[in-house]
């Protein structure tokens, strides 16, 4: 079993340089997810770490460090005391979120539940320890959240509420044993989200398959009600001076093997940084429709300065259109009917809207729609003209990127195979730009 050990007073005395940090975040759970994914599949040892809030509100995970096969030890290093048993705070920085990931099971846990089903099992290696949270509850001075890194992907939080329904819980935690019937399991479970604040960040099955907050009464396999999904904000990039970088942070790499396309909305702050979300499902199937209106939600990420500032996409190769000639090219451009969408959307904002491609050759091509009268004609009935025209040859894919570019500014902002040629793409524009030159 895992075992954690911390020091609960938080008291500081002096200050003192901080650990090995990773990126910078918006929100605490971004900050967690990054270590999460530091840690991976490595599960034979037990990792943990801390999410500090800097001064200016940015979350900051530190560099996953090992500890043992069954436990990690907080205070060793982490957490330290000094000769008066007081935390030694981090200079600008303060203590917001503990995490560790679960290791394998001892023998005697395994004997324990050996009678459970493999998805009774699973469930058990994703979620807390009892030992966890009875520490997470114990030094909820020093901070009150605590993330868990479990098997089969999940991570979870528990968040302490210091209410008088916890402090119940916490005396039956300090005698509790591990449950060896899964009911008593499951009512277990439902007692930690009764107690505190129980989310789902990354789900597995086991754990209903969607994010959120895990709401009584719950049971093995059941989905979070919408309330509770509604609870969590999208996952995110680290923050970015660039969009490029903040894209690519949630995108599969190039190469990867997929048969499924990428929408995701990107955010920018008044200091002209970026932070893009993960793919959107949501937002996929918005940009399938064929009818109705779409609009643009002008929102700030998780109650920050970051605003809604445009949408990326990544394709599959098998979204392009129906092509009678060049299909190279549209393979590595906009579908007209993500073009329409987009338009459409900028019809609504009088700002304008960027829209993202990372194209299947390694371009990154950006196009800045305005909602105009010309812009709305040509991607008008969601882009079917066009189809239309691409499938029967009366359009090629090169005239289509002109036209595009005429309405609009389409820019390669790092080129590819196809892209060669960096920069704002002109009427004299053509593929293999460096070839024919």
């Amino acid at each position: 079993m895992d075992s954690t050990h911390i020091q609960d007073d938080q008291a500081a005395s002096m200050r003192r340089p901080v650990p090995h940090l990773g990126p910078a975040f918006v929100t605490d759970h971004d900050a967690a997810h990054w270590a999460h994914q530091q840690i991976g599949n490595r599960r034979e040892t037990v990792f943990g770490g801390l999410v500090f809030k800097r001064d200016d509100g940015m979350y900051l995970p530190t560099v996953p460090v090992a500890g043992t096969a069954t436990a990690f030890d907080f205070q060793s290093d982490l957490l330290k005391v000094d000769a008066n048993r007081n935390f030694l705070a981090y200079e600008g920085h303060s203590v917001h979120a503990l995490y560790s990931s679960r290791a394998g099971d001892g023998a005697r846990r395994s004997a324990q539940i050996q009678h459970w089903t493999d998805a009774q099992r699973r469930l058990d290696r994703s979620f807390f320890p009892i030992n966890i949270l009875r520490i997470i509850i114990q030094v909820r001075r020093l901070c009150t959240r605590y993330y868990l890194s479990g098997f089969y992907g999940s991570l979870i939080q528990y968040e302490s509420s210091g209410s008088a329904t916890e402090a119940s819980f916490l005396s039956k935690l300090m005698a509790a044993k591990p449950a060896a019937d899964f009911d008593d399991y499951i009512a277990f479970i439902n007692e930690a989200a009764r107690a505190g604040y129980l989310r789902v960040i990354v789900a597995n099955a086991e754990l209903g398959g969607k994010p959120g907050q895990l709401l009584t009464p719950w049971t093995l396999n059941q989905t979070l009600s919408q309330i509770g999904q509604e609870a969590l904000a999208p996952l995110a990039s680290p923050v970015s001076r660039r969009w490029q970088d903040a894209v690519r942070a949630v995108l599969p790499p190039l190469g990867f093997a997929r048969q499924e396309s990428h929408f995701g909305y990107l955010y920018k702050s008044a200091s002209n940084q970026f932070v893009a979300e993960f793919p959107s499902d949501e937002l996929k199937a918005a940009f399938a429709l064929t009818s109705g209106k779409l609009s643009l939600p002008k929102v700030h990420k998780a109650d920050s300065e970051f605003l809604t500032f445009g949408i990326y996409c990544s394709l599959s190769p098998q979204a392009k259109p129906t092509v009678a000639k060049e299909s190279w090219l549209a393979e590595n451009f906009f579908p007209a009917s993500a073009l329409a969408a987009v338009a459409m959307m900028a019809g609504t904002d009088d700002l304008g809207l960027h829209f993202y491609l990372r194209a299947n050759d390694g371009a990154l091509l950006m196009y800045h729609c305005t909602g105009s009268q010309a812009q709305s004609r040509l991607f008008a009935n969601y882009g079917a003209e066009i189809d239309r025209c691409l499938k029967d040859g009366t359009l090629s894919p090169s005239e289509f990127v002109r036209q595009v570019a005429a309405v609009g500014t389409l820019t390669v902002v790092e080129p590819g195979r196809v892209w060669d040629k960096a920069g704002v793409v002109g009427p004299q524009w053509r593929a293999f730009a460096k070839v024919h030159a």
